[in-house]
């Protein structure tokens, strides 16, 4: 499977071009240009930008972009990759990788394994994106020093050092991990500040506050806010458990700090602020 130039696979098909498939696809092509890399997006405006950035040779059909792929990258929506896995699985060639960049790993370890890929599929799941969204939001350099989660099915483990290494080869820093803890750990650490910035928005925005009239620190936090709706809206449907949990979390942190400050009660907050800095810190 390896190009001349040491990669890991000589022709690779990316399934979506937006922030994440056209970054990938701007990386490969910096770190291997040797490698053939076959493109299709269900934006039409933005596979023919990619094609004439010399970035992928367009295909016109996503089932027919495959055939010839030693490796997959799907980098559709989190519900489109679901619902890709059963006609690619057909088109595929009998050794062929296949991966994805969405944010959960159980609704599609779930359809991989409907599919019958699950000796196949390796999933992955950079840390990393934009509050942009398309091809005009990606960069050759997004994954340069991201963590990059990787997950298998027990058949496909032993696939996985070809896909450290292509993560790796691109900048990443790769760590394996299980499909289950992955999702939890999402819950907090993505979905959950995802879920603050645009709760604060929408707070904000009822009580009348343009945004352009905030501080810095204003701006930081509501800075998701500005995430693509679509993409947000496929992961929240298949949203693991821990989300709701962890949104109760911070309405019970927050109702007890107006209980707090209602009654007349601010030296808490010395602590509580304390404890804040002492996370960041460490």
């Amino acid at each position: 499977m390896m190009s001349r130039d040491g990669f890991p696979f000589r022709e690779i098909t990316v399934l979506g071009l937006g922030v994440m498939g056209g970054s990938f696809v701007r990386a490969v092509r910096q770190h291997s240009p040797g490698t053939t890399l076959v493109g299709w997006s269900p934006d039409e405006d933005e596979l023919a930008f990619a094609a004439s950035q010399g970035w992928i040779t367009p295909a016109a059909d996503p089932v027919k972009a495959v055939s010839h792929a030693e490796c997959v990258v799907i980098a559709t929506p989190l519900g489109a990759v679901v619902r890709a896995m059963a006609d690619l699985a057909r088109a595929l060639r009998a050794d062929a990788l296949v991966t994805d960049v969405a944010s959960l790993k159980g609704p599609v370890a779930d359809a991989a394994t409907r599919a019958g890929l699950q000796a196949r599929w390796v999933g992955a799941h950079p840390m990393a994106g934009s509050e942009g969204s398309g091809i005009s939001a990606s960069r050759a350099d997004l994954y340069q020093g991201t963590r990059v989660w990787l997950v298998s099915h027990e058949e496909g483990k032993g696939s996985l050092p070809l896909m450290v290494r292509l993560w790796s080869e691109l900048g990443g820093r790769p760590e394996i991990t299980s499909v289950m803890e992955h999702d939890r750990s999402m819950a907090w650490v993505s979905h959950l500040p995802q879920l603050t910035a645009n709760a604060l928005a929408v707070v904000l925005d009822t009580a009348g506050v343009a945004r352009d009239t905030l501080g810095p620190g204003g701006r930081d936090m509501t800075r998701l806010a500005a995430s693509s709706p679509t993409m947000w809206r496929d992961i929240i449907a298949h949203a693991p458990p821990a989300v709701p949990e962890a949104l109760r979390a911070v309405s019970r942190e927050m109702a007890a700090f107006a209980d707090r400050l209602e009654a007349g009660d601010s030296e808490v907050f010395e602590e509580v602020f304390r404890r804040g800095r002492e996370w960041v810190e460490s």
